[in-house]
């Protein structure tokens, strides 16, 4: 019986001693918690979590990477208002900041190597702009600083005159030796990088995709009715299988993207003339205020656009 007890209290003491640490090991826990709890509460305190948080877009919108201009091309030239947004969503102001953007040659506008800027809250900035000898015209906005939860933008022009989404003709040559004449479509884009360096943080950047179509001898609606057609008559059979499906979303065919449509409003351009050796060539110029945008899809190569309304719904700001 004594033997019984010694083996009972020995186990007790065991048993008080495995809870007695788990005690301490809770304890120990729990102000571990607490002290990083607090030093992140001083952390806080002190901004060291602090950062700024830049975000870019074109003109208001951040929703898409995708813009299309619409513009009768066979007007002339067409000078069109670009605006660059760049905002801090951070909780600390980013300082030297350096935003470089590039424009292909097709849709830029040749300026001097020193511009003026043109923005709102932009404060001891400066713009240069300068060729690199590529197919891109370079501009350069430094700035001293950008504080947090604030918005400041720049604006450029546009060069456009000619499209990227349009017919083309291609000679062929059959079996037989007959030449003939395929009808098709070429649709690329042109590529805008915005690059925005600042102090002790790492560089922020987007690209956009710059398109534009002719209106001359249509409307909107029915530009994208011909071309859609066009990808229905040319468009492979539908997809047999997962495999095949997935193969065509790799590759971008069946791929959804959204738009922005651009249409100006017409009736505010102001037109000037510049004499060349054999002819004067128009150049259309349009204000900001004056374009008009409408969201749409891309529904892949195989379907084409689909833009809403773009008559009734058009819209002054994005």
């Amino acid at each position: 019986m004594e033997e019984l007890s010694k083996i009972f209290t020995n186990e007790f003491r065991t048993l008080l001693l495995s809870a007695a640490a788990l005690v301490f090991a809770l304890l120990a826990l729990w102000q571990r918690h607490r002290y990083h709890s607090l030093q992140r509460t001083v952390y806080q305190e002190q901004g060291i979590f602090k950062k700024p948080e830049i975000n870019i877009s074109l003109y208001t919108s951040n929703r898409t990477g995708y813009f299309i201009y619409a513009l009768p091309l066979r007007d002339g030239i067409w000078e069109i208002p670009l605006r660059i947004q760049i905002v801090n969503n951070g909780q600390k102001d980013s300082e030297e900041l350096e935003i470089q953007y590039k424009v292909n040659k097709l849709i830029s506008w040749e300026a001097s190597d020193e511009a003026v800027l043109k923005g709102p809250k932009i404060k001891n900035a400066k713009v240069f702009q300068y060729d690199e000898g590529s197919p891109f015209v370079t501009t350069v906005v430094t700035m001293d600083n950008l504080r947090h939860h604030q918005a400041s933008s720049f604006d450029s022009i546009l060069s456009i005159r000619s499209g990227t989404i349009e017919p083309h003709d291609i000679d062929v040559e059959l079996k037989d030796g007959v030449k003939a004449i395929a009808k098709t479509w070429i649709n690329f884009s042109l590529p805008l990088d915005v690059i925005v360096s600042q102090k002790e943080f790492g560089p922020v950047s987007r690209r956009f995709h710059l398109q534009v179509i002719d209106t001359s001898d249509s409307t909107v609606e029915e530009f994208f009715a011909r071309y859609n057609e066009a990808l229905r008559n040319s468009a492979p059979p539908p997809a047999k299988g997962f495999r095949e499906r997935l193969r065509r979303m790799r590759e971008g065919r069946d791929s959804i993207e959204k738009v922005i449509l651009v249409m100006p409003d017409l009736t505010k351009k102001e037109t000037r003339f510049v004499d060349l050796p054999d002819k004067k060539v128009p150049i259309n110029q349009l204000p900001l205020a004056a374009l008009r945008f409408q969201e749409g899809v891309y529904l892949g190569e195989n379907s084409g656009y689909f833009i809403p309304n773009v008559t009734d719904q058009t819209k002054e700001n994005i």
